[in-house]
């Protein structure tokens, strides 16, 4: 239980790497990115792989829908969403596409 309560705590600081790592080229924070999460991952976090997926509300939250070709497609992931001992401790916010009719 500890461990997922720290974890959860963790993850805005994990968020603000990422979103640094976007705007920021040096690659002593991708190192340092990189070795944060390898530690994250082998205490059991697991990042959920939404992209291009069916849109699943149990695991995501639709933040916009935009027209596109398939019906209820994650387009976009905004926000990840994270697993801890096969459980979801954190959903992702997405968009979603929704069928452009024609």
């Amino acid at each position: 239980m500890a461990n997922k309560n720290l974890l959860i705590k963790i993850l805005p600081f994990l968020d603000n790497l990422e979103k640094a790592e976007v705007f920021i080229k040096d690659p002593g924070l991708k190192i340092s990115k990189d070795h944060f999460m390898q530690i994250l991952n082998e205490a059991g976090l697991v990042e959920m792989d939404l992209l291009n997926k069916d849109f699943d509300p149990i695991s995501s939250e639709a933040i916009d829908i935009v027209s596109g070709k398939e019906d209820n497609k994650v387009v976009e992931v905004l926000r990840k969403g994270y697993k801890f001992e096969d459980k979801i401790i954190r959903v992702a916010q997405v968009k979603v596409s929704k069928l452009l009719k024609v």
